[in-house]
């Protein structure tokens, strides 16, 4: 099931067109941990949808593919 509030790992792969999940996750962990910083509570592999669009204003939702 999609979560209308998170991406996760795979969802953030395809998004950003990356060669591996690795890079996926890396990526999510740096977001998270800006927002940890920024004193938000995060959810382990996954990162809020407006928050990844704040970072990657460029990236459109229509890029996933079901």
């Amino acid at each position: 099931m999609k979560s209308p509030h998170y991406y996760t790992s795979k969802e953030v792969q395809q998004l950003l067109g990356l060669g591996t999940l690795r890079t996926a996750q890396l990526r999510i962990k740096s977001m998270n941990e800006e927002l940890q910083a920024r004193g938000y509570w995060v959810e382990r592999g996954k990162v809020p949808r407006k928050f990844f669009h704040e970072r990657y204003p460029y990236i459109t939702e229509e890029v996933i593919s079901p």
